[in-house]
């Protein structure tokens, strides 16, 4: 998400795109804009490839949940991907990247139309437009909604759980969003926190999450467990998986999209997005033949569900943070 350090002035120089005065409702100084940049092509193409990756993960939990609640799984992701959408436009997208919030949350400075802005993030993505970056960051937030559901399938109504969507994404999503990616959030300037021109001049330094191990994963791992506690335990369990090849199908569409997950995650079209693609699908690889060897030595079989889980698991390892 980060694909610069510090903050940019007028004299800094990027091959594709250039400086003119900030005509936006924000204020400030001098802001890149873009001008029809290769990067902005790259990102356009990265969402696209996010946004295919709900699908993915609704034919995932699809083909391991019963034939019964296989339609409605695929529903609760693909519905809880257009109710993000349109919080995100309206407000959501302000709330999680507001450039002039606090060190915990933003403010509603970027909502609906104001986002529709050919002006860039200095300090966040500074080779694309703001409205692209927002369309991008919206997949992210898409499919994060959609995960929580897979720990509950055959347990949930759909309205209470659009209703459930809409405020989890406003209240848990967007905060920890911006405390992981924003400009003033406090896990980004987790070495500054609290000094006197923190609000003017944040150091950019502190926690670094490349591609959403915390806001996305982390979120929806510990949501999803706590949906689960609420609702309680299924009426009938059961450990058969009614079709894998949905499964396998599913965890080739998300193998795909994860390409541009990681590397439209660098911002821009650069080495830094090439290395994210590359080390993206050997975690992938390496993840799958893992497990599937590590299964073969228990059960001396060659599992398809054991492959699809390692490869999810090795696509998820790649997103871990770390400390600056």
């Amino acid at each position: 998400m980060n694909s610069t350090a510090g903050l940019l002035s007028a004299g800094d120089v990027y091959d594709d795109i250039d400086l003119r005065p900030d005509t936006t409702t924000h204020g400030g100084p001098a802001m890149p804009a873009d001008t029809g940049s290769a990067s902005t092509g790259f990102i356009v193409w990265a969402a696209a490839l996010v946004f295919v990756m709900t699908p993915g993960l609704a034919l995932f939990y699809s083909g391991l949940s019963r034939y019964n609640s296989a339609l409605s799984l695929m529903m609760l992701c693909m519905m809880a991907m257009a109710v993000v959408s349109v919080q995100w436009f309206l407000f959501g997208f302000s709330l999680a990247f507001a450039e002039h919030g606090s060190p915990f949350i933003g403010d509603f400075t970027m909502g609906a139309v104001n986002t529709l802005d050919t002006h860039a993030f200095p300090n966040t993505a500074p080779q694309i437009p703001s409205i692209l970056f927002m369309v991008y960051q919206m997949q992210f937030a898409g499919i994060t909604a959609a995960l929580v559901f897979g720990s509950v399938p055959e347990r949930t109504r759909f309205v209470p759980a659009m209703v459930f969507v809409f405020f989890w994404t406003t209240l848990v999503y967007d905060f920890a969003a911006y405390w992981t990616w924003a400009d003033h959030g406090f896990l980004r300037n987790l070495n500054c926190v609290g000094a006197p021109n923190y609000d003017v001049a944040p150091c950019y330094v502190g926690a670094y999450d490349f591609a959403g191990g915390g806001p996305v994963h982390i979120c929806a791992g510990f949501s999803g467990l706590a949906y689960l506690v609420v609702l309680g335990k299924r009426k009938l369990i059961h450990a058969e998986h009614h079709n894998m090849v949905n499964v396998m199908f599913g965890t080739g569409i998300l193998w795909f999209g994860w390409f541009a997950f990681n590397g439209g995650s660098a911002g821009a079209a650069n080495t830094r997005a090439a290395m994210a693609a590359t080390v993206t699908t050997l975690a992938a690889a390496t993840g799958g033949l893992t497990w599937v060897f590590v299964d073969w030595i228990g059960s001396r079989k060659m599992s398809a569900f054991s492959f699809c889980s390692g490869v999810v698991a090795g696509l998820v390892s790649k997103m871990n943070g770390q400390l600056n």
